[in-house]
């Protein structure tokens, strides 16, 4: 067992260490262009800055920063050691039921169905206790920007682990190609859902998200309420199920929830608050 994560993990970090240094194809390159992508995202917030008593090196930035590389790399490497025990787990579990469709149309269902079932998800992080105590993590933002896309709990990327397995069982040997597409896609949105710019995307606000839709989720008083506009990518769930709320022009708005303070403020007291929370509830 301990051998079969070893490995995993050796060969993950080592993989991590070609891309830093550039040693492998460009298209493999997930480090760079995650480190490309958040950079120019930054570059529009510096120039077009959305809310502007806000600091470009606002609030918890450099923590933000911090858990961008974390999530995205460390703990991802970290856990899939962990899900490398359960690699023939699903064998037979493959469905293949849009094999017959074009490159094209794969590629959009592949998108909408996971984006719907994270959607699903994301709902669930604020209705069960539990899960919400890991949630808290990334609704502890104050000053909203780029890197704080990525903060949130390394719990969230087990919880939305069987999003990620049932569309690889409904797309069992899709191209890898598409998945890369699928996940640096769904980035691009999600980094600019929490840029500090004034984007709503016009009519188009039915279906994609935005940095104006996405504030009002983070909006304390949206909180306590509840809690609204809960897409990930596609905000036409939120339509279709009561959920969505028009975004206000209130840029200034109060971010965060009731007893927020309870949080710590330290990357390593994050990382085990949710259990500590979890336990003294109970």
């Amino acid at each position: 067992m301990w051998q079969i994560i070893w490995d995993q993990w050796s060969g993950g970090f080592g993989w991590l260490v070609q891309q830093v240094l550039c040693q492998t194809v460009w298209t493999a390159n997930y480090f760079w262009m995650v480190t490309l992508l958040t950079g120019s995202i930054l570059s529009l917030e510096w120039l077009f800055p959305w809310r502007q008593n806000q600091p470009f090196f606002r609030k918890d930035w450099g923590l933000d920063l911090l858990y961008l590389y974390a999530n995205m790399f460390i703990f991802a490497i970290v856990l899939e050691g962990v899900y490398a025990l359960f690699d023939g787990a699903l064998e037979g579990w493959s469905l293949h039921p849009f094999q017959s469709l074009e490159w094209g149309w794969q590629l959009l269902l592949f998108f909408v169905i996971q984006d719907f079932l994270q959607w699903g998800m994301h709902r669930l992080l604020h209705r069960v206790d539990w899960l919400w105590q890991f949630h808290q993590i990334h609704h502890s933002v104050e000053e909203m920007g780029v890197a704080s896309h990525f903060r949130y709990h390394w719990m969230e990327n087990v919880l939305y682990k069987p999003t990620k397995l049932a569309v690889l069982a409904l797309f069992a040997g899709v191209e890898p190609q598409m998945a890369v597409l699928v996940h640096m896609g769904s980035l691009l949105i999600g980094h600019l859902n929490h840029a500090n710019l004034s984007l709503d995307w016009g009519p188009l606000r039915y279906i994609l998200n935005s940095p104006k839709m996405h504030l009002l989720h983070h909006s304390r008083e949206r909180i306590a309420d509840g809690g609204v506009n809960f897409a990930i990518s596609l905000t036409c769930w939120d339509f279709l199920f009561g959920t969505a709320h028009q975004p206000l022009e209130d840029a200034e708005m109060s971010l965060g929830f009731a007893e927020m303070d309870k949080v710590p403020k330290t990357f390593g007291g994050q990382v085990l608050y949710g259990f500590r929370a979890v336990t003294t509830d109970q």
